[in-house]
């Protein structure tokens, strides 16, 4: 769709983050793309083994090592190699838990309307909508404590409000979002 395009490098050019299948099925893809945050963790875990290399015969000299027991050398060893095991870890369950796009489908004649965020191996929905869209006024972005943050929510014709789900995005980025969801709220009201 044109607007607020992602360098892929598998491709070797930009590709829209907004994706129209058809009339009825949008997709936006989030920022988080998994060849990024995967380079980071590699960066991280090999810095975190360079600090830990460092730290580690700072505190003890080189001679130290060839005197200490070999019971202890290998307890230091695994301490170095297990702690940024560990953070690697922990940072990969944060990567998977974010969210790879976000899929809006309507119905043939418009009248449900279903919104998925997708798991960030794309094989499952984190978390769906499903509303009529004769019982909705709008949708609208509620900032949350940044402007990177914000919190997707449908606004009901009854002025009831539900949260969808939270998006961390630029705003600028988000307008074609609102626009794909309150378009064809707009074009089937009328």
């Amino acid at each position: 769709m044109g607007k607020a395009n992602l360098p892929s490098p598998t491709f070797g050019f930009n590709l829209s983050r907004y994706m129209k299948m058809s009339e009825h099925f949008f997709s936006f893809y989030t920022d988080e793309m998994c060849f990024g945050l995967l380079s980071k963790l590699v960066f991280i875990q090999i810095i975190t083994d360079l600090s830990f290399f460092v730290i580690l015969f700072a505190v003890f000299p080189i001679k130290d090592y060839i005197k200490m027991p070999p019971h202890t050398l290998y307890l230091a060893l695994s301490i170095m190699l297990v702690i940024p095991t560990i953070i690697a870890i922990l940072l990969i369950y944060c990567t998977c838990s974010s969210s790879l796009r976000i899929d809006i489908i309507y119905s043939k004649n418009f009248d449900t309307i279903f919104i998925g965020l997708v798991n960030h191996f794309g094989n499952s929905y984190k978390k769906t909508f499903i509303s009529k869209t004769g019982s909705i006024d709008k949708f609208i972005l509620d900032p949350k404590n940044s402007n990177n943050k914000f919190i997707l929510k449908v606004v009901y014709k009854n002025q009831t409000i539900q949260n969808i789900f939270r998006i961390n995005e630029k705003k600028t980025i988000l307008e074609g979002l609102l626009f794909i969801l309150n378009q064809k709220l707009i074009s089937n009201n009328n």
